[in-house]
C-alpha cells in the first residue's frame, strides 16, 4: 500500500526544510531516487543511534520498524565478521 501523497511531500518538507510546492516539484522533475535514497539513510542513521543509546542506556527503546530490523542485521553482520576474524577465518562473511 502506498502512503497518502501529502505524507510524502510532508517528510520531504521535513528532511530538507522546504515549503510543499517545492517538494512537488522535486518528487515531480528531480531525481526521485536520490530523495528517497537519502530519506532511508537518514532513517538508518536515526535506528543506528537508537540501537546505540539502548545498548548504553538499558531503559531506552528502539522504534519498531524495518530500519530497526536492518540495524540490527547489520550489526549482527558486523559482530560475525570480527569474530570470524578473531579466530583467523578469512571470507567469513556470509557463510552462515
Amino acid at each position: 500500500m502506498e502512503p497518502p501523497d501529502e505524507w510524502v511531500v510532508s517528510c520531504v518538507c521535513e528532511a530538507f526544510g522546504c515549503l510543499p510546492s517545492e517538494a512537488l516539484r522535486e518528487i515531480a522533475d528531480g531525481p526521485a531516487e536520490l530523495l528517497w535514497r537519502i530519506l532511508e539513510l537518514r532513517a538508518f542513521a536515526r535506528g543506528k543511534e537508537e540501537a546505540d543509546h539502548a545498548r548504553r542506556d538499558p531503559k531506552a527503546t528502539i522504534e519498531e520498524g524495518p530500519m530497526r530490523e536492518l540495524v540490527l542485521k547489520v550489526q549482527a553482520m558486523a559482530i560475525r565478521e570480527i569474530r570470524a576474524e578473531r579466530r583467523g577465518e578469512s571470507g567469513a562473511a556470509g557463510t552462515r
